[in-house]
């Protein structure tokens, strides 16, 4: 093998070196940029979605409360009751564990949960029991009274719960599009570090040939026709 086609070779095997480095830097980001992504949505997953879930499930027994203090007040039998005053200590008791819950996968809203949290215990404990005792003593005039007062300051604990539900919305919906936005951009920068880097060693192969054998064999056939023709080369 002769020198000068070793020389070439090298430069063959160089361009498909640099042509493996670009695409597996490009490779590499691609690759990294997406576990990025994918941790972003697994957060949203496991901790944004989950507090989302557990913030419903209070605000539905708020809706519960509301539904329970109207049903004991038109109940009749004293049985039935106690049992519904079971439930609404059930209820009451399920709505601040679900409250912590919320917390714990939203801590960024821990102080709109523990003002709501405050809100609904200081109705459950200081409202409430007045209208449960006047239940009790079939005393409906007072009962109803207070009924009204409460749905008044449930329906405030539940305005609350909304305002935060609407951030909670925002900021998700805010995330997920930044990550889509993300996703977008990474695919956008891959294809052109790539396809960029596939063009330059493209060209510089081409550089090569040109140089590197087109251009010595028109010499070598410019100096064979000048033979032919007798001129000393």
């Amino acid at each position: 093998m002769q020198l000068s086609n070793v020389k070439l070779l090298y430069k063959i095997i160089g361009c498909f070196l640099l042509l493996s480095v670009v695409v597996g830097f490009g490779v590499w980001f691609a690759a990294s940029k997406m576990e990025e992504i994918d941790r972003t949505y697994a957060s949203m997953l496991e901790n944004e979605v989950q507090g989302m879930k557990a913030n419903f499930r209070a605000n539905a027994r708020l809706f519960n409360f509301g539904r329970m203090s109207w049903r004991i007040i038109a109940e009749t039998d004293p049985a039935e009751m106690q049992k519904l005053s079971r439930e609404i200590a059930a209820n009451h008791k399920e709505f601040s564990d679900f409250i912590a819950q919320a917390k714990k996968g939203l801590p960024q809203f821990a102080a709109d949960f523990d003002r709501i949290d405050r809100m609904f215990d200081d109705m459950m404990t200081k409202e409430y029991p007045p209208l449960e005792q006047a239940t009790m003593a079939n005393n409906n005039e007072l009962a109803v009274r207070l009924a009204k007062d409460i749905a008044k300051h449930n329906q405030a604990v539940r305005d609350a719960q909304f305002a935060i539900s609407n951030k909670l919305d925002k900021e998700l919906s805010d995330r997920s599009h930044a990550a889509s936005a993300d996703v977008a951009s990474t695919i956008k920068l891959t294809v052109l570090l790539v396809g960029g880097g596939f063009l330059a060693v493209l060209a510089l192969a081409f550089a090569i040939v040109q140089f590197g054998i087109a251009r010595p064999i028109g010499r070598l056939v410019g100096d064979l026709q000048a033979m032919a023709r007798g001129q000393d080369v």
